[in-house]
């Protein structure tokens, strides 16, 4: 509906849960075989393979933030999409609490290093829908709702995922 109201019509193909990084790098997927003009990674902070805390924050940034860009080169070489990815969204509550904005290595502090990074490197060959501003804006209570998480997995609440839609869309509509 979003992409309606741009101009934009969307025929969508979806991984199965928890598989996207595997339809992106089986060149015989059904992604592939799909054809996608767009490949939107519609991912969440509990995709970060990020400890709670790391006494090598620097190493651990890089090395999740290389399997990102990874899967955006993966995908670029066996398509001719463009990869649109969301990023991440920092949780509002955080084990460490206010502490965690002191501590180079926690997950809070690392989350927003790899946003950042992920922002360098995206360059003009990806489009990122800013998931952190985003739900600043709604609000981080408004954000998540651990019901839907638990429930179906679903890391955007209900009540979130229209400014979700319509700022994706306008991301792919501006390419």
């Amino acid at each position: 509906l979003a992409g309606a109201r741009l101009g934009i019509h969307i025929d969508l193909y979806e991984s199965h849960y928890g598989q996207y990084q595997q339809d992106i790098i089986d060149p015989t997927s059904r992604l592939y075989a799909f054809g996608p003009d767009v490949v939107i990674l519609a991912v969440h902070e509990g995709d970060l393979r990020l400890p709670e805390y790391s006494p090598n924050p620097e190493e651990d940034v890089r090395q999740e933030v290389g399997r990102w860009t990874a899967l955006w080169n993966v995908a670029a070489e066996r398509s001719r999409a463009r990869v649109v990815q969301h990023n991440f969204a920092l949780p509002c509550e955080v084990s460490a609490g206010h502490l965690a904005t002191r501590l180079p290595g926690s997950r809070y502090m690392m989350t927003q290093a790899v946003n950042a990074r992920l922002g360098e490197a995206a360059g003009n060959a990806v489009s990122l829908v800013d998931c952190e501003r985003l739900s600043a804006l709604i609000g981080k209570q408004r954000w998540y709702d651990p019901r839907y998480w638990n429930l179906s997995k679903q890391a955007v609440a209900f009540d979130a995922l229209p400014l979700l839609a319509r700022h994706t869309a306008a991301v792919i509509g501006a390419d």
